[in-house]
């Protein structure tokens, strides 16, 4: 049987304690939360400049790592020449259809709304990020703790 006490690759992975786990997660969470707050301050902004916008940003219900997205309005008065979407519909703005949309704006609209374009991105990568490392550490900690109770069950000594 292999000792794996003190093998090197205890070394090179430098796997964090159970409290600095713990820690993690609090702080993880905390930075969701105000990276929920930023966006929703975005959707806010966006909709207060752009309040008849044929498109305008929103909180995406679904559990998905692009939170925040653009979606075609359903008011029949925002009726888009450019077509190609539906009303509700999702739309990427460097799509092929996002760019004619941009394409047909003012150039001062287009150069903003490429702005908060670049917000909701990088919001997006913020949140994506958060949410799989919590995922990930949550993982880690349930696996070790498993890997504890089993230990102690053999040892006669669970719980």
């Amino acid at each position: 049987m292999a000792n794996t006490r003190g093998d090197e690759w205890e070394k090179v992975i430098d796997a964090p304690s159970m409290k600095a786990v713990r820690e993690r997660l609090q702080d993880l969470e905390q930075r969701r939360t105000e990276l929920l707050e930023l966006g929703q301050t975005m959707v806010n902004q966006f909709r207060r400049l752009y309040p008849d916008a044929p498109f305008y940003l929103t909180k995406y219900s679904a559990k998905a790592l692009s939170e925040f997205r653009w979606r075609r309005s359903q008011s029949a008065k925002h009726a888009w020449r450019g077509g190609g979407s539906s009303p509700g519909v999702t739309l990427d703005l460097t799509s092929e259809h996002g760019k004619k949309l941009l394409l047909e704006l003012p150039q001062d609209v287009r150069d903003d709304w490429l702005r908060w374009e670049s917000w909701r991105v990088s919001l997006n990568l913020g949140l994506s990020l958060c949410t799989y490392e919590h995922f990930r550490l949550r993982d880690y900690a349930s696996r070790k703790r498993l890997m504890r109770e089993m230990q102690l069950e053999w040892q006669g000594k669970a719980k």
